[in-house]
This record gives structure tokens, C-alpha cells and sequence, in this order.
């Protein structure tokens, strides 16, 4: 999937509208950190529009705004009516697509950048919340948590998913034929360029399509692979995927060739939790967001060039995230210029980002305390040109 989360960086001092300046959590400041190489930063963004979502949905609350970046001015967005949180915020053709995980059978829209929304809701509903999100050349595809197996109607018991290729003008919908009977569970999607790839818990466990055509799926030749029914997310690369397993302690699967087989990389040496969204490809290297919530710096990034190097054989780099019993990475991006990693903690009522100028060599800290103070934390971010 093609992602550009480098606006976060510049994400701070939006307590008034305007151009803002990057506050750093880095002292004393260093010339390897984003200090020194803000001015080349500002730069390189140019006049490219970033979204930095919200959320304060497990603390009840209602967070409506996203952070936008753009031209070099930083902007707070908000709204009346609208999705109260958004879970998942994706971009396609300047037009805003978002879950939020609270309100059955509906993908919001925004065609004005966030000032006001529409929504489509699913006419046969499953009355449950859409769960994955993602875009890849303009289309948009959104999945619940369930994946149905066949062609026959929506139900509560076998939700197909659905994708939009005109801006949210018209969705169809799509389901992947497992093998089985009943609905399976959708664990992971993601897509990269003109490939999409699913990871169901049924059947062959993890399928291939193409954007032209979600009618057709491919199963995966697990044979080299863990157990594919452990999967539990997948993210997508050119070359091919890097795949969490969850067995008795967490493994890496990998694929070289876009997802026709898999291959075991081999066990992590500790029990680290990672969440939806910690893993991140770009610059021709994946980046692996972990958290081992028994040490004192309880995040941990590892970096690979294919997946294909054991966990065990990585060094990764630690980052004192916090020292709350429960942090999550709910977030990572790459690309070819920046590395992020979102971290959240108190039940999620408190966030953090870390950014990287350097391939993920180093992260800096982004003191982020001028732009949210209020309970929730950044749940998804997205550019304007996927």
C-alpha cells in the first residue's frame, strides 16, 4: 500500500490556525536528529497534504478532527455531526475515507477535507462495524471483521466487503470463496501497488487479488510457512509480505514473490504484543514495531530487507515509549524519506509518536503536547496522493 504519514512530524503547536512550528522531545538537541534536518524536512514535503486522525473512542469520547498538513501551514480540522472517532483514515483522489468502529454498516466520506461528511451505508446490513481499511491507486476497499465465503445475500453471519474505484460515488462488493460454508474471520488486509492481500482465519488462510479484479482470489502456498491459521496480519510490499504468526510466542512469515508461497523466518526471542498497524514498509525495508511490556524501553523496531532474516538474528532498536504497563503500536509508516512509529498507553487515553530521518538508524521523540492534550490518541494517518 502506498503510504505517506510524513506530515506527523510536523504535527505540533495547533493550539491557533496557521503555520506551526515542530517542537522536539530531544535534549540536548542533536545534529543526527530531526533538529538538524528540519529545513531539509520542510522541503521535501512541499505542497503535499497529509492527515493525522483521532480517536478517544475506548475513553468515550468524541474526538472529530484530524490534523492536516499542507503548503507549510498545519491546520486542526474539525467538525460537527460527522464520525465521532476515526479508527481508520485513508485518502484517495483527495477524497477522505473513514471507519470508526462504532456505527454499523458505515464508511464515511469527505469531499471538502473534513469540514463536513456523507456517509455510505451498506444496504444489506450485517450490523456490525467495518474493521480494515485500506487504498491503493485510487480504490478503496473496506472489510468487517468477518469475511463472507460466498455470493449470497449480506447477513450478520456472512458480510462480503466492499471497494469503491469512483471516489465513493458507488460501492461493490466481493467475498473470497475459502472453501468453507460460513463466514470467516478477516485478520488482516492490506495491499501494495496494483495487489491486495487478505489473511482469512479459513481455507487456504491467506488469498491474492488484483485492484482490476476483487473477484478473483489465490490462495497461498503455505506449505514452507507456519501455520497460516495463526496469521495474524499481513503487510505488503513490492516484492512481496511480511506476516505476523501467533503461536506459542510470536513468529515472521514472509513471501519474496507478491504472495504465491510463504517461508518461516523464525521465532522473536521474547513475547513482545504488537497491534494493527505496527508493521510498516518503505525504503525497501520493512519495519517491525513490537512491545515487550516487561522491560523498561518497552518498544522495540526491527528492521528487515525481505522478512526473510530470523527475529532472533535482528537487533532491533529500543524506545522508552513509556513506562505504563500497556502500550501499544497501533501505528507505523515508512517511506523512502521518514519512518513513524505511534505509540498509545493508559488505556489508550495517551499517545506518542517517534520519527526517523535515517532509515530507522535513530528516532527522535515529537513532543506532541500543542496538539492533543485531551484524552484519545492518533489512530491512523494518511496522504492525500494514494
Amino acid at each position: 500500500m502506498v503510504r505517506r504519514w510524513i506530515s506527523i512530524i510536523l504535527i505540533a503547536g495547533i493550539s491557533l490556525p496557521g503555520t506551526n512550528c515542530l517542537i522536539l522531545d530531544n535534549s540536548p538537541p542533536s545534529e543526527s536528529g530531526l533538529t538538524a534536518a528540519l529545513p531539509s524536512l520542510i522541503s521535501l514535503l512541499g505542497g503535499k497534504s497529509y492527515y493525522a486522525f483521532l480517536s478517544d473512542q475506548p475513553n468515550d469520547g468524541s474526538a472529530r478532527s484530524f490534523i492536516l498538513y499542507r503548503s507549510g501551514n498545519l491546520t486542526l480540522q474539525s467538525w460537527n455531526g460527522g464520525p465521532a472517532n476515526i479508527l481508520k483514515g485513508v485518502v484517495a483522489n483527495g477524497v477522505i475515507f473513514a471507519i470508526d468502529g462504532e456505527t454499523d454498516d458505515t464508511i464515511w466520506i469527505s469531499r471538502d477535507q473534513g469540514t463536513s461528511w456523507e456517509s455510505w451505508v451498506n444496504p444489506t446490513p450485517a450490523s456490525s462495524t467495518y474493521q480494515r481499511l485500506v487504498a491503493c491507486n485510487g480504490t478503496v476497499i473496506a472489510g468487517y471483521g468477518n469475511m463472507a465465503h460466498s455470493s449470497s445475500a449480506n447477513s450478520s453471519t456472512n458480510p462480503k466487503a466492499y471497494y469503491s474505484n469512483d471516489q465513493g460515488a458507488t460501492f461493490n462488493s466481493f467475498y473470497i470463496n475459502w472453501g468453507g460454508t460460513s463466514a470467516t474471520t478477516l485478520r488482516g488486509l492490506d495491499c501494495y501497488g496494483d495487489r491486495v492481500y487478505a489473511n482469512v482465519a479459513g481455507g487456504g488462510n491467506l488469498y491474492r487479488s488484483t485492484i482490476a479484479d476483487l473477484s478473483t482470489w489465490t490462495a497461498a502456498d503455505l506449505s514452507d510457512g507456519y501455520n497460516g491459521g495463526s496469521y495474524r496480519w499481513v503487510v505488503a510490499s513490492e516484492p512481496g509480505l511480511a506476516i505476523m504468526v501467533q503461536k506459542t510466542g510470536p513468529s515472521l512469515d514472509y513471501s519474496i514473490d507478491q504472495g504465491l508461497t510463504t517461508h518461516q523466518a523464525g521465532d522473536f526471542t521474547t513475547f513482545p504484543v504488537a497491534t494493527d498497524g505496527g508493521w510498516g514498509y518503505g525504503n525497501s525495508k520493512y519495519y517491525l514495531g513490537v512491545v515487550n511490556s516487561s522491560q523498561a524501553e518497552k518498544c522495540r523496531i526491527f528492521r528487515t530487507t525481505q522478512a526473510s532474516e530470523a527475529p532472533s538474528t535482528l537487533t532491533p532498536l529500543t524506545l522508552n515509549c513509556s513506562s505504563a504497563g500497556d502500550v501499544r503500536i497501533p501505528a507505523m509508516f515508512a517511506d523512502d524519506s521518514i519512518v513513524l512509529m505511534g505509540f498509545d498507553y493508559n488505556s489508550q487515553a495517551s499517545t506518542g509518536l517517534y520519527a526517523s530521518l535515517d532509515g530507522g538508524e535513530s528516532f527522535n521523540a515529537v513532543d506532541l503536547s500543542s496538539v492533543w492534550t485531551g484524552s484519545g490518541f492518533i489512530s491512523s494517518i494518511a496522504s492525500g496522493s494514494n
